[in-house]
Protein backbone atom coordinates (compact mmCIF):
# COMPACT_ATOMS: atom_id res chain seq x y z
CA UNK A 1 0.00 0.00 0.00
CA UNK A 2 2.74 2.46 0.86
CA UNK A 3 4.54 1.64 -2.41
CA UNK A 4 1.30 2.14 -4.34
CA UNK A 5 1.13 5.61 -2.77
CA UNK A 6 3.80 6.69 -5.27
CA UNK A 7 1.45 6.05 -8.17
CA UNK A 8 -1.84 7.10 -6.58
CA UNK A 9 -1.06 10.17 -4.44
CA UNK A 10 -3.36 11.53 -1.81
CA UNK A 11 -2.15 9.89 1.38
CA UNK A 12 -4.98 7.38 1.78
CA UNK A 13 -3.04 4.31 0.62
CA UNK A 14 0.02 5.27 2.65
CA UNK A 15 -2.06 5.68 5.80
CA UNK A 16 -3.79 2.35 5.16
CA UNK A 17 -0.39 0.69 4.63
CA UNK A 18 1.08 2.18 7.81
CA UNK A 19 -2.05 1.21 9.76
CA UNK A 20 -1.81 -2.32 8.37
CA UNK A 21 1.79 -2.61 9.58
CA UNK A 22 0.82 -1.42 13.06
CA UNK A 23 -2.11 -3.83 13.12
CA UNK A 24 0.24 -6.65 12.09
CA UNK A 25 2.50 -5.82 15.06
CA UNK A 26 -0.46 -5.87 17.47
CA UNK A 27 -1.83 -9.11 16.01
CA UNK A 28 1.65 -10.63 16.28
CA UNK A 29 1.60 -10.01 20.03
CA UNK A 30 -1.96 -11.40 20.34
CA UNK A 31 -1.35 -14.50 18.23
CA UNK A 32 2.20 -15.43 19.31
CA UNK A 33 2.50 -14.10 22.86
CA UNK A 34 4.94 -11.51 24.14
CA UNK A 35 8.29 -13.12 23.24
CA UNK A 36 7.32 -14.20 19.73
CA UNK A 37 5.36 -10.93 19.28
CA UNK A 38 8.58 -8.97 19.83
CA UNK A 39 10.33 -11.18 17.27
CA UNK A 40 7.52 -10.61 14.74
CA UNK A 41 7.54 -6.84 15.42
CA UNK A 42 11.31 -6.68 14.89
CA UNK A 43 10.94 -8.74 11.71
CA UNK A 44 8.25 -6.35 10.41
CA UNK A 45 10.37 -3.25 11.12
CA UNK A 46 13.49 -4.86 9.60
CA UNK A 47 11.46 -5.72 6.48
CA UNK A 48 10.18 -2.13 6.40
CA UNK A 49 13.72 -0.74 6.65
CA UNK A 50 14.98 -3.08 3.92
CA UNK A 51 12.05 -2.15 1.68
CA UNK A 52 12.76 1.54 2.21
CA UNK A 53 16.45 1.04 1.43
CA UNK A 54 15.48 -0.88 -1.73
CA UNK A 55 13.14 1.91 -2.84
CA UNK A 56 15.77 4.57 -2.22
CA UNK A 57 18.79 2.79 -3.73
CA UNK A 58 17.58 0.39 -6.42
CA UNK A 59 14.35 1.82 -7.82
CA UNK A 60 15.86 5.20 -8.91
CA UNK A 61 18.29 3.31 -11.18
CA UNK A 62 15.53 1.45 -13.03
CA UNK A 63 13.65 2.77 -16.02
CA UNK A 64 10.48 3.18 -13.96
CA UNK A 65 12.40 5.02 -11.24
CA UNK A 66 13.97 7.39 -13.75
CA UNK A 67 10.54 8.39 -15.02
CA UNK A 68 9.33 9.03 -11.46
CA UNK A 69 12.39 10.97 -10.29
CA UNK A 70 13.36 14.54 -11.10
CA UNK A 71 16.48 14.44 -13.23
CA UNK A 72 17.26 18.15 -13.59
CA UNK A 73 19.89 19.52 -11.28
CA UNK A 74 19.64 22.89 -9.57
CA UNK A 75 23.42 23.22 -9.35
CA UNK A 76 24.66 26.51 -10.68
CA UNK A 77 21.30 28.25 -10.37
CA UNK A 78 20.61 30.99 -7.91
CA UNK A 79 17.64 32.99 -6.78
CA UNK A 80 17.53 36.74 -7.01
CA UNK A 81 18.24 38.31 -3.64
CA UNK A 82 18.46 41.89 -2.55
CA UNK A 83 21.30 43.38 -0.58
CA UNK A 84 19.93 45.94 1.85
CA UNK A 85 22.95 48.21 1.34
CA UNK A 86 22.37 48.28 -2.41
CA UNK A 87 18.59 48.63 -2.47
CA UNK A 88 17.59 50.94 0.40
CA UNK A 89 17.00 54.49 -0.82
CA UNK A 90 16.46 53.61 -4.50
CA UNK A 91 13.56 55.35 -6.14
CA UNK A 92 11.22 53.89 -8.70
CA UNK A 93 7.66 53.80 -9.94
CA UNK A 94 4.78 51.49 -9.01
CA UNK A 95 3.73 49.46 -12.06
CA UNK A 96 0.62 48.15 -10.30
CA UNK A 97 -1.50 49.12 -7.34
CA UNK A 98 0.42 48.16 -4.19
CA UNK A 99 -2.27 46.79 -1.90
CA UNK A 100 0.01 46.04 -0.06
CA UNK A 101 2.11 44.06 -2.54
CA UNK A 102 2.62 44.59 -6.23
CA UNK A 103 5.19 45.26 -8.93
CA UNK A 104 7.49 48.26 -9.31
CA UNK A 105 10.35 49.32 -11.57
CA UNK A 106 13.77 50.30 -10.21
CA UNK A 107 16.63 51.14 -12.58
CA UNK A 108 14.70 49.56 -15.47
CA UNK A 109 14.15 46.29 -13.62
CA UNK A 110 10.74 44.95 -12.52
CA UNK A 111 10.62 43.84 -8.89
CA UNK A 112 8.02 42.57 -6.46
CA UNK A 113 7.55 45.03 -3.60
CA UNK A 114 5.36 45.57 -0.54
CA UNK A 115 3.92 48.90 0.58
CA UNK A 116 4.87 49.89 4.11
CA UNK A 117 1.38 50.60 5.33
CA UNK A 118 -1.21 52.06 2.98
CA UNK A 119 -2.37 51.51 -0.57
CA UNK A 120 -0.09 53.02 -3.23
CA UNK A 121 -1.60 53.77 -6.63
CA UNK A 122 -0.19 52.65 -9.95
CA UNK A 123 2.28 55.16 -11.39
CA UNK A 124 3.20 56.64 -7.98
CA UNK A 125 6.83 57.46 -7.24
CA UNK A 126 8.14 55.17 -4.50
CA UNK A 127 11.32 54.68 -2.47
CA UNK A 128 12.68 51.50 -0.90
CA UNK A 129 12.87 52.13 2.84
CA UNK A 130 14.03 48.72 4.03
CA UNK A 131 14.65 45.12 3.02
CA UNK A 132 13.14 42.40 5.21
CA UNK A 133 14.36 38.97 4.15
CA UNK A 134 13.77 38.98 0.42
CA UNK A 135 10.95 41.57 0.55
CA UNK A 136 11.44 45.14 -0.57
CA UNK A 137 9.40 47.47 1.64
CA UNK A 138 8.50 50.73 -0.10
CA UNK A 139 6.86 54.06 0.76
CA UNK A 140 5.27 56.59 -1.59
CA UNK A 141 7.36 59.70 -2.17
CA UNK A 142 5.44 62.82 -1.18
CA UNK A 143 5.31 65.28 -4.06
Amino acid sequence: MMGAELFIPGGVLGVIGAGSLMLAVVLGFVAFGFQNGVISAVAIFVFLALSLAFWMNVIPKTRLGKTLMLSDSMAGSSSFSHSSKDMVGKEGVALSVLAPSGVARFDGQRMDVMAESSLINEGAQIRIIKVVGNNLIVRAIES
